[in-house]
This record gives structure tokens, C-alpha cells and sequence, in this order.
């Protein structure tokens, strides 16, 4: 059990839960006088508070608050008092959680700890519905119902346990339905004058009536199931033929009680959701993707979701098959034909017998011919371990070379530097405009964005969203003018089509040393996280979908430029600046 459910009271609510118990406590006629009296006793049977021992309630606030949560932490019934009293202070908090905690399904109950999924759910649903609610007074009410559903449930099962008779099985119902007639047949010829009539009778008439209430929840909550199971068989249906399950096969209403009788209605609907929500995603990556580098993260994505989706249904098939074979009519043989009957029966089980002898030579004979296979790729396993062995030393050699490679590009750059400074001298005696030459050192991002608009104004404009850091502390920011100069040269010719270029994400690693080039984001980061993915220009949204990344993490070593591509002012719209944008997992 995680520390969330570990206590009732968690430590940052305390203070606030015991604050409004004492106000309430008070407060003359909110409380009954049995609570306020059971309060009295339980702080005349602990450490009196000084000056109150007659009446501790009759304590300032402070004192009191001060005394009630010392006792908190060695009394775990004057916690169960105070969570209690606070539980009847909020009636439409209570109302709403108990409508999504207390569910007819009573499996949801039976185990002995609580079911943290079912809880986190629910509390999830009411925090986002009821704003005006903190989460964690949520989760403490959501405690306080669960274990009132617990309790009644357990006080059901044994009320009902007790009164079941012990020789009909619950899962005969012809057995219970002639158990009925002969109990009825029993009252119709029991004396009026006897007390079971006016105290067992009826006591018995309202359990079934109850029950009867339960049952008809049940039934509405399959029927849900089936509709559920329904819209998946037709939204779904090329999804099912893909996955070579035929929506044909299922008998959606036999198969929702069955996975309703095994999981429970919630677990099961829980199921189904999470079969339907595999669907959506898989269906929006089945599409073949813009670039390479995408279209292999789409693969990684689409065998996930397949080895997920093909065992949901497997499972589900599973209770399929049980349906069908239970649906399937099985005819008893009359009396003078159940001799032949027999011998039928007795002739096809030596031909499933024979079937199943003959399966297994076939199985031995794969064993043997997998056991071959096994010692070929003995001998292939050696082979690649030899190639791996001489792949290391090419890597040495080839890490030698980088590095000498490395050595060039920096007199390279010493060289170009030279080079431009002695152009720039030439121009300035001949009296030319020239470009503003660039710093041999750019300090901050804002410098470096400042340069690429009076550089390449036309090219590439800056409209910051509310995320975007143009004053981000980034460690090299001489490297982000890099990144926007390869936006404003090589991305701008490739999207006017002066240039091709069949790898952008290599074309920039091979530019600007460290950086790579994204080509997307998945709709559910950017429907989600809208304020970090879009920005606007001139009253356009445009979404940031394409971005350039270095590093990993989230340190300042780290950077992200989130840009579109505006195709009516053929203009790169950089809309974010600054460290790891939002995700889901992070």
C-alpha cells in the first residue's frame, strides 16, 4: 500500500481538517451533543489540558488544536472521531464522492486492501468535475465512503451467507427456483397466528427486494458493458479483421457477463476503455510517416500497441469462446437411443484420440527440427560475436579519426574567423555596407536571436509563446546561433525548394555538431499541453510541431527551439526558446 492510503489523515491536511473539527465543535447546534460528548471523553481519558479538566472543549482554539494534535498521532480512534465529524460538515462533498465510490459492483470490496486504482480513478474524475474541492479532501472523503461501502457490503454477504440454504449451489437456478415453490407452498400452510408473519415475512420480502434492486443495477450496468463491447465491434471493425479477430464471433451480451462474473462491471469497463483508448493510438499511427526518423519511432509505437491490443483480445477471446461454447444446445439421448448415443460419444473420443497421438509426432518431430536450429544459431551466435569483435576496433580506429577530424574543424574555424575579419577589414577601407560582423563570443540567447533578426529578418522572425525563455541560462548559447543560421539557410531553402536535402536531422548534426532535428509531436503531447506547442502571429495560431533538441534532461545543458513553417510569408515562426518542453512523463 503506497503512503497515500498508508493513514487516513495525511500530514499536509491535518492542521486544516482539525481547525474546522474545532470550529464545528463551537459552533452551538452543529454537532449532536452525543459527538461533542464522545469529543469529552476521549480528552478526559488522555493528558488533561491545563485549567480545562472538567470541560476540555471550553479550551482556546490554539490550545485545543494544539492538545488534539499531539493526541493524533498515540489515539487512532480520536482520529476516526475528527475525520467523522469533518465528513458530516461537508454533505455535498460527501454526496458527490459517495455517488462514484459506492458502485453495486461488491467485488470492488471483497479483498482486504483497498483497491488504490479503483480510488485514484474516482478521485481523479470528482477533482477535475469539483474545482472548489482541494484533491486531498477528496481522497479523505473517498476513504471515509470506501469503508462504509466495504462495511456494508461485508455486513451484506454475511446476512446473505447465513440465510442461503446450504444444498442448492447459487449457480443452479432451477435448483432455487424449486426451492422458492416449496417455500412458498410452506408459508401458504403455516397458523396466521404465528409471529413469523409480522417480523421474519416481511423482514424476508424487503431483503428480496433489495436484492431484486441489485439485481436490476446489475443488469443495467451489463448492458452498458454490451453497448460498450458493440461500438467496439463496429468503430473498430477493421482493427478486429486486422488483428484477425472477426467482430462475428463475439456474443457481445453472454460475453460482457462473463467478463463481468470474472473482473467485476468496473474492472471490465475499465478493460474496455483501455482496448478502445490501444485503438484510437494505433489507428492514428498506421499511416506511413514524413521522414524516416519518424516513421522508426512509429514502428517501436506500433509493436507496443500490437503485442497490448492482441492480448487484450486474446483474453476477451478466451470469454468468447466460453460463451459460444455454452450457447452451443447439448441433447440428452431419449432412453432406448442413449446405448448408440454412448457408443457415438465413445467412437469420437478414439478419433480425438488418435487425432492428439498424432499431433505429438508432429510436435516431436518440430522439437527435433528446433533443437537443429538451435545449433545453427550456436554457431551464427560465434560468428557475429567474432564480427562484433572486429566492429570495436573499427569503432577505435574510427573514434581516432573523429577525433583528428576534430582537430581540423577547430583550425578550420580559427581559419574562417581570419578570413572574415580580414574581409571586413577590406570593406570597411573601401567604404561598403557590410553585415554586422558576428561576436567572436555570444552570451546569452537574447543575443543570439537579436543577431538572427538583423541578419535574416526576412527569413526567420521570433513570436514567443508564454513558455518561451528568451533569457534561459543556456551554458552555450553561441550554439543556438548556430542552430537559428541553419534554420535561416539550409531549412529555408529545403522548404522553398532551392535546395534538397533527404535528411534535415542529419543535415543539422552534421552542421551544428550535438543537434538534432524533430520532425513532430505526438497529438495527444500537443493537445494536452497546447500553451508549451503553440504560439500566434498576426492573430494565426500556429502549432509548434517541429523543434531542434540538445541534450537530455533538465539541466542547464539542455535546450529546445520549438518553430512552424508559414507557407504564405515563406518565413521560419520560432515560437519557443528555452529548456525541455512538456510531455506526459514529465
Amino acid at each position: 500500500m503506497t503512503d497515500r492510503y498508508e493513514e487516513l489523515l495525511l500530514p499536509e491536511q491535518r492542521d486544516r481538517i482539525v481547525e474546522k473539527v474545532i470550529s464545528a465543535l463551537k459552533s452551538k447546534g452543529q454537532l449532536p451533543a452525543k459527538t461533542i460528548n464522545d469529543f469529552r471523553d476521549v480528552f478526559r481519558a488522555g493528558k488533561p489540558i491545563p485549567g480545562f479538566n472538567n470541560d476540555p472543549l471550553r479550551a482556546i482554539n490554539p490550545l485545543l488544536k494544539q492538545h488534539m494534535l499531539e493526541r493524533l498521532d498515540i489515539d487512532p480512534d480520536l482520529e476516526q472521531l475528527i475525520v467523522g465529524v469533518w465528513a458530516d460538515t461537508e454533505p455535498q462533498l460527501r454526496t458527490a464522492v459517495k455517488e462514484r465510490i459506492e458502485t453495486p459492483d461488491a467485488r470492488i470490496y471483497e479483498s482486504d486492501d483497498i483497491d488504490e486504482d479503483f480510488l485514484d480513478a474516482q478521485v481523479r474524475l470528482l477533482a477535475d468535475k469539483h474545482g472548489e474541492y482541494e484533491e486531498d479532501d477528496i481522497l479523505l472523503m473517498a476513504k471515509v465512503c470506501y469503508a462504509h461501502a466495504k462495511s456494508q457490503a461485508s455486513s451484506y454477504r454475511e446476512s446473505t451467507e447465513a440465510a442461503a440454504p446450504a444444498q442448492v449451489a447459487p449457480s443452479d437456478p432451477d435448483a432455487v427456483e424449486k426451492s422458492l415453490k416449496e417455500l412458498l407452498v410452506a408459508l401458504r400452510y403455516l397458523p396466521a397466528t404465528l409471529p413469523i408473519w409480522r417480523e421474519s415475512v416481511p423482514n424476508f420480502v424487503e431483503s428480496v427486494n433489495a436484492v431484486i434492486t441489485r439485481k436490476d443495477e446489475e443488469l443495467l450496468r451489463v448492458r452498458g458493458l454490451t453497448d460498450e463491447l458493440n461500438r467496439i465491434q463496429s468503430a473498430y471493425a477493421t482493427e478486429l479483421s486486422f488483428f484477425r479477430h472477426g467482430a462475428e464471433e463475439w456474443d457481445t451480451l453472454k460475453l460482457a457477463m462473463l467478463l463481468a462474473d470474472a473482473n467485476g462491471i468496473d474492472k471490465s469497463g475499465r478493460i474496455m476503455a483501455g482496448l478502445e483508448n490501444s485503438f484510437q493510438t494505433y489507428r492514428k499511427i498506421t499511416g506511413r510517416a514524413n521522414t524516416l526518423s519518424e516513421e522508426r519511432e512509429r514502428r517501436e509505437k506500433r509493436h507496443d500497441l500490437e503485442v497490448t491490443i492482441e492480448g487484450m483480445l486474446n483474453e476477451i477471446d478466451e470469454f468468447s469462446h466460453t460463451a459460444a461454447v455454452d450457447s452451443e444446445p447439448i441433447a440428452e439421448p431419449a432412453g432406448e437411443n442413449q446405448q448408440q448415443a454412448q457408443s457415438e460419444a465413445a467412437s469420437e473420443l478414439r478419433k480425438e484420440l488418435d487425432a492428439l497421438r498424432l499431433e505429438r509426432e508432429t510436435l516431436l518431430e518440430s522439437n527435433r527440427a528446433l533443437t537443429q536450429d538451435a545449433d545453427s544459431m550456436g554457431e551464427a551466435k560465434r560468428a557475429l560475436q567474432g564480427e562484433v569483435s572486429g566492429l570495436n576496433a573499427d569503432k577505435q580506429a574510427l573514434a581516432g579519426e573523429v577525433a583528428e577530424l576534430r582537430d581540423q574543424l577547430q583550425i578550420s574555424e580559427a581559419k574562417e574567423l581570419n578570413w572574415r575579419n580580414a574581409y571586413e577589414a577590406e570593406v570597411s577601407s573601401k567604404d561598403i555596407t557590410a553585415p554586422d560582423p558576428i561576436p567572436p563570443e555570444i552570451e546569452s540567447i537574447r543575443q543570439a536571436l537579436g543577431l538572427a533578426r538583423a541578419r535574416y529578418g526576412d527569413r526567420l522572425v521570433y513570436h514567443p509563446n508564454s513558455k518561451s525563455e528568451s533569457d534561459y541560462n543556456y551554458r552555450r548559447p553561441k550554439e543556438v546561433w548556430d542552430a537559428l543560421e541553419w534554420l535561416a539557410k539550409t531549412y529555408y531553402a529545403v522548404q522553398t525548394g532551392k535546395e534538397r536535402v533527404i535528411d534535415l536531422n542529419e543535415s543539422i548534426r552534421n552542421t551544428c555538431g550535438g543537434w538534432e532535428y524533430k520532425a513532430n509531436q505526438t497529438d495527444i503531447t500537443l493537445n494536452t499541453f497546447r500553451e508549451w506547442y503553440e504560439t500566434k502571429k498576426d492573430g494565426k495560431i500556429y502549432e509548434l510541431r517541429e523543434h531542434l533538441a540538445k541534450g537530455t534532461g533538465r539541466d542547464a545543458n539542455v535546450i529546445r527551439i520549438a518553430f512552424a513553417w508559414d507557407d504564405d510569408s515563406e518565413q521560419v515562426i520560432v515560437g519557443y526558446v528555452g529548456p525541455h518542453q512538456r510531455t506526459r512523463n514529465s
